[in-house]
């Protein structure tokens, strides 16, 4: 599984993965910057928690370090 994720044959980071849901987006509750993670690790790249964002996108938490997230679907909508 290793040499097939390493060599390309099976793509299953981030958008590509079965098991994403979607954008997560950060607003900074100071600034109202926003910001986009796409995945677990661009979150921890960050220096975010991965279980304080999920705890604020699942409503047990508000903000994490300053920001306040929300998910955002990859479909589009029709006009």
């Amino acid at each position: 599984m290793d040499h097939a994720i390493t060599n390309g044959l099976i793509n299953v980071t981030g958008s590509n993965n079965a098991q994403f849901k979607g954008i997560i987006r950060a607003t900074d509750i100071m600034t109202g910057k926003q910001v986009d993670f796409i995945g677990k690790k661009s979150l921890i790249a960050s220096g975010l928690s991965s279980p304080a964002v999920y705890a604020c996108l699942n409503g047990r938490a508000k903000t994490h370090k300053g920001y306040r997230f929300e998910r955002i679907s990859l479909e589009r909508k029709s006009c």
